[in-house]
């Protein structure tokens, strides 16, 4: 599966079923951000915070996981949910979460840099590619149409890239500090 997997499962996968594709991260990540690119979603108001259609999303997700990378969908806000999706089920999330307590007390870009370059190789190629789009689609020139600046996209993201590890009651007043976190990997 497509979904649910680690990052090492998922390149293993796609290694076997696609060998001409010479990538360092998995293609559904480029697929689903071309997807939405394609789609006009840096020009769709609140893309990755308005949810698409769940049928659709649940639709789609099956077809990845059968290897069927042919999306039929014309909503943006699908393709985009299903790439916030592909994140939060990843068995182990981008930033693994030994992590974690470093990164909402990071508070520099030194820091900030140190952690995200000290992250395994297929999880720094994944940050990279996905840091490299959410800055992309949160220019101020998309943003005046999606509403969706650096901070919308980091809070929105933060989840799906960064996992407490405990149930606590700081998880609240940990998000701003996840987002911080992640605010400052898209600068």
């Amino acid at each position: 599966n497509i979904f649910g997997n680690t990052l090492q499962q998922i390149m293993a996968l796609q290694r076997e079923r696609f060998p001409n594709e010479n990538l360092s991260y998995p293609l559904i990540l480029k697929l689903l951000a071309e997807g939405v690119i394609n789609l006009n979603g840096p020009y769709t108001e609140g893309i990755f915070r308005v949810t698409g259609s769940g049928t659709e999303v649940n639709r789609l997700k099956k077809q990845i996981n059968e290897h069927d990378f042919q999306f039929d969908t014309t909503d943006p806000h699908v393709l985009a949910g299903l790439l916030k999706l592909w994140l939060r089920e990843l068995a182990q999330p981008v930033i693994p979460t030994e992590l974690y307590y470093d990164c909402i007390k990071s508070r520099s870009k030194e820091e900030v840099v140190r952690i995200s370059s000290s992250l395994p190789e297929i999880n720094r190629e994944v940050l990279n590619y996905l840091l490299a789009f959410l800055k992309n689609v949160s220019q101020p020139q998309y943003a005046a149409y999606s509403k969706m600046d650096i901070d919308n996209v980091a809070m929105v993201f933060a989840p799906g890239l960064l996992r407490c590890p405990t149930t606590d009651s700081n998880m609240l007043l940990n998000s701003q500090y996840e987002k911080d976190f992640i605010k400052c990997l898209i600068e």
